[in-house]
């Protein structure tokens, strides 16, 4: 009567782990592969760090966002054209190119003084950047690894 017992409880208990695994492959949760920030994502992080760095206006901050979208969205298409190719060897420099347009267009909407702590900021940003590239990635959410999680300490996509 024991071993029925216990044979009934270890087989309820395998078909509940499977049927939990099965749910969450439906449901797409997959923990190996965190969920990449969308472009909005992105751009309102940036933005908040612009705004608390540089000291924005309520204009600076509206415009600023609007630049950060724009060209958070062709970092988005670039990353998702190399992904779908198989091929990131060109990534970077799209990247690069598309960053200093993106710095070309938000300098003209700040003043003088936020220009000079924008060169110091994008600076920093850089070298972040690089940083994060040359540790491995750490996957997970709640720590400082992943793309969900923290991008090595930067806070969207900025150099």
């Amino acid at each position: 009567m024991k071993k029925f017992f216990f044979l009934s409880l270890f087989i309820l208990g395998a078909i509940n782990f499977v049927s939990a695994q099965q749910q969450e492959e439906q449901n797409g949760d997959d923990k190996a592969a965190p969920k990449m920030p969308t472009p909005k994502e992105m751009a309102d992080r940036e933005t908040q760090r612009y705004k608390k760095e540089l000291v924005l206006t309520e204009e600076q901050t509206t415009q600023v966002s609007a630049v950060n979208l724009k060209y958070n969205g062709q970092f988005r298409e670039i990353f998702d054209e190399a992904k779908a190719a198989g091929d990131f060897s060109t990534v970077r420099n799209k990247m690069e190119g598309v960053m200093m347009a993106k710095n070309n267009e938000i300098k003209p909407l700040l003043s003088t003084e936020q220009k000079v702590k924008f060169d110091k900021l994008v600076k920093k940003m850089k070298r972040e950047a690089e940083n994060a590239g040359s540790r491995p990635m750490q996957m997970g959410s709640g720590r400082r690894g992943g793309m969900n999680g923290g991008m090595g300490g930067r806070q969207g996509m900025g150099y």
